[in-house]
């Protein structure tokens, strides 16, 4: 059954039409329209994120070392804020924060500490984080279970995990996987664009790949939370659409249990076996989900190029960062290329 196709509207592709690919995209279609740097606020909004991006201009403001939020008041080793934390808060990202806690000053500032701490936690106020993660985590990644791969309709990377490529059992190394494809979107995202689309293949892991070790259905449920609390605490305003296909009569029971967890606002983007070629378009999709692009995974091929080309972005937008003061609320639009 080709769940990938608009009922009514079935697509037979020709062998010419298919498009081989085994490296990242490195950019949208040139046909899409490419958005310009809005800035809509009114008065009362320019002052609330004027007060916020003050807040973090202050040159006495230190934070502590490690530890969470609720260990602030415990911590004896404070430090004031990194290039890379300087440069991780963009006046995109202070928006973000702004526009999820509905312009409350309060807890923007509380939900943006939270944020840096984590990250001071978990090694992403480190400049190195990409390349030093990328080898850690490259095992976790051979049979291609996620994919930076192409953009939807309105030129937002599209982010793929497929259930069924897993190889490993559940663990911290899956979580630190995760964020490093989080963080890579961060850095690949096309300019003008803030937000992601998914594509959650939940298919039965395949018992026929012998890459394939793990024979859990779906990660532990305290694994689960703790990814969701990292998505939605800590990457807000990020997704656009999440589409979930393949889903076992047997995980329909996990995914109810999960739901409550899940905010209103990203529990309305999540849309189960919809058709994908409304949000993505078939030259930007691949072929197992009724795309052009014949894509195959080669992991000696598509990770060391997709490494690269994070780097390289990377370097790239801090030299930017660099040449225009290392101040925060610089414009992620100014830094893109």
């Amino acid at each position: 059954m080709r769940l990938f196709h608009r009922k009514g509207n079935e697509v037979t592709w020709k062998p010419d039409d298919f498009i081989p690919v085994n490296k990242f995209i490195s950019q949208p279609p040139e046909r899409y329209t490419k958005p310009q740097p809005q800035d809509n606020l009114d008065s009362e909004q320019r002052t609330i994120y004027q007060s916020i991006l003050n807040h973090f201009l202050d040159p006495l403001l230190y934070l502590p070392v490690n530890g969470l939020a609720k260990q602030v008041n415990d911590s004896n080793s404070y430090s004031k804020l990194s290039d890379y934390e300087r440069f991780w808060l963009s006046k995109e990202c202070i928006l973000r924060y702004l526009r999820a806690t509905k312009w409350n000053k309060e807890r923007t500032l509380k939900r943006i500490h939270e944020t840096l701490l984590w990250r001071r936690q978990f090694g992403l106020d480190n400049y190195n984080f990409i390349e030093e993660t990328a080898r850690l985590v490259a095992d976790e990644n051979i049979t291609g279970k996620m994919l930076l791969l192409g953009y939807d309709r309105c030129r937002q990377l599209v982010l793929i995990l497929k259930n069924y490529k897993q190889n490993t059992e559940p663990s911290y190394t899956q979580v630190k996987q995760l964020v490093w494809f989080l963080e890579a979107a961060c850095i690949l995202t096309p300019k003008g664009t803030e937000a992601w689309s998914f594509v959650i293949d939940l298919h039965r892991y395949s018992d026929n790949n012998n890459n394939v070790l793990s024979q859990y259905e779906h990660p532990p449920l305290s694994l689960t939370k703790q990814v969701l609390n990292i998505v939605q605490d800590h990457y807000p305003e990020r997704l656009y659409k999440c589409l979930v296909f393949n889903v076992p009569t047997s995980m329909w029971t996990f995914l109810k249990i999960i739901h409550p967890l899940i905010n209103t606002v990203p529990r309305k983007k999540i849309l189960y076996d919809t058709p994908v070629d409304h949000h993505i378009e078939s030259d930007q999709l691949s072929s197992e989900y009724g795309g052009k692009l014949n894509f195959v995974y080669d992991h000696t091929v598509y990770w060391p190029n997709l490494v690269e080309t994070v780097t390289a972005r990377k370097r790239e937008q801090l030299q930017k960062f660099n040449e225009m003061g290392q101040t925060p609320g610089t414009s992620e639009y100014e830094l893109r290329s």
